[in-house]
């Protein structure tokens, strides 16, 4: 059979995940570091089962980051990050150390 005219002919291809990475969601990568770490608390016998499972809850995961990163109300200017920075830095030097989530000192 001539190249090309396969079963596949006229499909894009797929391009593979990045190395390192379990896959790919719209370019960014899912580190397969994360997979094997959940993987850890998996008996050996059902990880196959599990991987996959961990997998899609790893892209289904990033494809809601992605989402929600895309919607205006959750769009930071540059301008935002350096005053953020520069608060924090000031804080820092104060000696400020409380922790917005938590009463740590």
């Amino acid at each position: 059979m001539p190249v090309g005219l396969g079963p596949d002919a006229g499909r894009p291809r797929r391009p593979a995940a990045a190395p390192g990475a379990a896959a790919r969601v719209n370019g960014q990568p899912v580190p397969e570091k994360a997979v094997q770490r959940a993987l850890e608390r998996i008996p050996p016998d059902k990880r196959d089962a599990a991987r996959r499972e961990i997998l899609d809850y790893l892209i289904d995961t990033a494809l809601l980051d992605q989402y929600v990163l895309q919607l205006p109300q959750y769009a930071v200017g540059p301008k935002d990050v350096d005053a953020k920075e520069e608060e924090v830095k000031g804080e820092l030097k104060k000696g400020v150390r409380t922790c917005p989530r938590c009463s740590c000192r």
